[in-house]
């Protein structure tokens, strides 16, 4: 199913020709009220047993789906999920998402989840309550906490499944501190507070926006040390920092060996 809110860029008439090629595609060509009013309307209007969903500027990897829909056949689970790169206008490889083992506690304070490369029931997604529409840039996030505050079972695949592609004009780059804004609030009403880890989050967008925050790393390390000394929780702090870092260390230490997408 390929959603297209009339766009003027050209897309149509390309969904249309390949709408002729592939008789199964099913196009919806009309306006929506965001991407989660569209995302609604493409998992209400099927039947499948499996969901996920995929941008116009990211793509999926050769035999990505053959190895979710496996996945999902040899055991009972509910999420299926797997590493991803990150890409520029050129396909060329410039870093990878610091995707991590399932741990229910770290997702509350650091989204490793990347959302082409993550799959889920049907069921699972009903019985989670499904996308928030009134959220503009979290709404994977978002359904990640509620589907695992709903009991869903996840799987870890490691293999890269999919790459999103980075540029100017993306939600991810564009976000800044509103992005932090509406994490926040999405997780005081999910969580009943938003973690320290995510408030310092916002301090460092904050900081980094500003012209006297200096480098990203200086924001970051002064975000991180005011949260730590207003909670005085040095040690859980310094620990979350480190279990970060060696995380996107370890995807930056992947992407380095790989320039260019198969």
């Amino acid at each position: 199913i390929v959603l297209d809110a009339i766009s003027d860029d050209g897309s149509q008439q390309i969904l249309r020709r390949l709408e002729q090629e592939y008789p199964g595609m099913q196009l919806i060509i009309e306006p929506d009220k965001g991407q989660g009013d569209a995302l609604v309307k493409g998992f209400t209007g099927n039947d499948a047993d499996v969901l996920g969903w995929l941008n116009a500027d990211d793509l999926l990897l050769p035999g990505s789906l053959a190895r979710v829909a496996a996945a999902f056949a040899q055991a009972s689970i509910d999420v299926v999920y797997g590493k991803a790169w990150f890409v520029n206008t050129a396909d060329q490889i410039i870093g990878a998402y610091p995707v991590a083992r399932f741990d229910p506690e770290y997702l509350k304070t650091f989204c490793y989840l990347s959302q082409p490369s993550t799959f889920f029931r049907r069921s699972a997604y009903q019985a989670a309550g499904g996308i928030d529409t009134s959220l503009r840039y979290c709404m994977d996030y978002s359904l990640w906490l509620l589907l695992v505050n709903s009991g869903a079972s996840f799987c870890f695949l490691r293999r890269y499944l999919s790459a999103t592609r980075l540029h100017d004009a993306t939600k991810t780059d564009t976000g800044g501190l509103a992005f932090a804004d509406e994490v926040i609030t999405m997780l005081e009403k999910e969580l009943g507070e938003a973690p320290l880890e995510w408030q310092a989050y916002r301090r460092f967008r904050e900081l980094a926006g500003h012209p006297a925050g200096g480098p990203a790393v200086i924001s970051l390390a002064a975000a991180l040390f005011e949260t730590a000394r207003k909670s005085g929780k040095w040690r859980d702090m310094t620990l979350w920092a480190a279990r970060v870092f060696v995380d996107h260390a370890a995807a930056r230490v992947a992407a380095i060996s790989k320039h260019k997408l198969n």
